[in-house]
């Protein structure tokens, strides 16, 4: 059979064929044109992100101006937290021993022998409960910071009757709510002392001005509220409500892993 009579019998298969091949060869041209330069740019992107990854992330300069930062930001906080914090004094607290209900109980026998009698002297009207909850405290951490906010109170008590405020009542110690919370009481945590001072204006606000001064630290005030006393020209009431800071933030230098 030649050429001619192959043509005769088999055109329309062989047009179908040609047909196919030529539809193949564009869709191929297609194809090479999106898939094969979206594959193209993915292979460029891959070897970019590798060379990226295979590069040091941070200069040796970068690290020391990070560390540099970091020693700034510390110190300031470190100092921030000192400005804050209270200092409290070691006959009622110290820090390098524990603190036991002994120790609680000598000092409120002691700031009561010490003051209700200066108090009578001088004609000043105390609350003799000094803010202390009736039933004393066993746990070490709310022991801790009752006597913090017995020393708090002894301050203020002790410069009302210096001043001769005529009463000072309804002294409250009130811990941080947070403190026996699951997640504790956060960076700061806040003991709140309250006190209902009535007097002479002046001799009020001087101990406002000067609770605390004579041991080199001022009192942090939370809220104070003043107001005349009805009838008076020289007596007023300041409700009061004074803090007891503690400061908890980690500034330790962990390094480099």
């Amino acid at each position: 059979m030649d050429f001619d009579d192959y043509w005769q019998e088999n055109k329309g298969f062989v047009g179908q064929v040609a047909a196919g091949l030529v539809a193949f060869l564009i869709g191929l041209a297609i194809v090479s044109k999106t898939v094969g330069a979206d594959v193209k740019r993915a292979q460029t992107s891959r070897k970019s992100q590798q060379a990226k990854l295979s590069a040091p992330a941070y200069s040796p300069a970068d690290r020391d101006l990070a560390r540099e930062d970091n020693e700034a930001l510390r110190g300031a906080v470190e100092q921030l937290s000192a400005a804050v914090r209270f200092s409290g004094r070691p006959e009622f607290r110290d820090p390098n021993e524990p603190t036991t209900p002994e120790r609680y109980l000598n000092a409120v026998a002691r700031v009561r022998g010490e003051l209700l009698p200066a108090a009578g002297r001088a004609n000043v009207e105390l609350d003799p409960s000094f803010g202390l909850p009736e039933i004393s405290p066993t746990r070490e951490d709310e022991l801790e910071r009752y006597l913090d906010g017995l020393d708090l109170v002894e301050r203020v008590l002790s410069r009302a009757i210096e001043e001769g405020v005529g009463e000072v009542r309804n002294v409250r110690i009130r811990l941080d709510p947070r403190l026996g919370s699951k997640d504790g009481a956060g960076a700061i945590e806040r003991t709140r002392v309250q006190f209902d001072l009535r007097g002479n204006d002046l001799a009020v606000l001087r101990v406002l001005e000067d609770a605390g001064s004579g041991t080199g630290r001022a009192l942090v005030l939370d809220e104070i509220e003043m107001e005349p006393l009805r009838g008076t020209s020289d007596q007023c009431r300041a409700q009061v409500t004074y803090l007891v800071p503690r400061v908890v933030i980690d500034t330790a230098d962990r390094g480099e892993g």
